[in-house]
């Protein structure tokens, strides 16, 4: 569905052999119920945030996601089943606000910005922070591909941070991360190897795992 107004989903949408989407100024999933299987959800605000609150009683089912936005993008439930996510901005390949996202699928891959063949480009977050959540299987993995970038303003009090964590999955990170301030990758159990380049401006870049190796 499209539309030049703002969007609150308090119903559900279900689809069983198609692509689901969803597109206005700014896009709220509330309480809503999204189920798409196997196929991809499209969600994007055209001039503003998508936001889904932790305490909102739906929950997104989804084999992928696609955000776009020139605001925040925040699917903040913990009961989320995304295997994979693309995050995208609406404005020169940036946004403006926060970047947050949970799933409890059992793996989860997140892509910033568009692909090119095989190669994911990336996207700046403006004035705000990045944070993946991942809370799957102990034999899942987050996957994180192309490059983020985290900035903000002289003397901005915001914090402009990179962060991955999982409950018990190990973290695999791919891309180029760049933090205005810190970037962390931390799970409970696994292992953490980064292989793209890592860098945080005005603080510390930190790799945490009660058990697992950190290559």
């Amino acid at each position: 569905d499209g539309t030049d107004e703002d969007e609150a989903l308090t119903g559900s949408i279900t689809t069983t052999k198609g692509d689901a989407s969803i597109s206005a100024v700014n896009v709220d999933l509330a309480d809503g119920t999204v189920n798409v299987g196997t196929n991809d959800f499209n969600v994007i605000a055209t001039n503003g945030d998508i936001t889904q609150s932790a305490a909102s009683k739906g929950r997104l089912t989804a084999n992928h996601v696609n955000l776009s936005s020139t605001g925040s993008q925040l699917l903040l439930s913990e009961t989320n089943q995304i295997n994979s996510v693309a995050v995208k901005g609406l404005h020169n390949n940036s946004l403006t606000g926060n970047v947050e996202i949970h799933s409890a699928a059992d793996s989860f891959d997140v892509q910033f910005g568009d692909t090119d063949g095989d190669t994911a480009a990336g996207i700046t977050v403006n004035d705000g922070s990045i944070v993946i959540q991942h809370n799957g299987s102990a034999d899942g993995k987050l996957t994180v591909t192309g490059s983020a970038t985290t900035q903000k303003a002289n003397g901005s009090d915001v914090n402009a941070d990179i962060s991955f964590s999982g409950k018990q999955s190990a973290i695999d990170v791919e891309g180029t991360m760049n933090a205005g301030d810190n970037f962390s990758a931390t799970t409970e159990s696994g292992a953490i190897n980064i292989t793209g380049t890592v860098t945080a401006h005005n603080g510390e870049v930190k790799a945490t795992t009660n058990s697992g190796a950190i290559s």
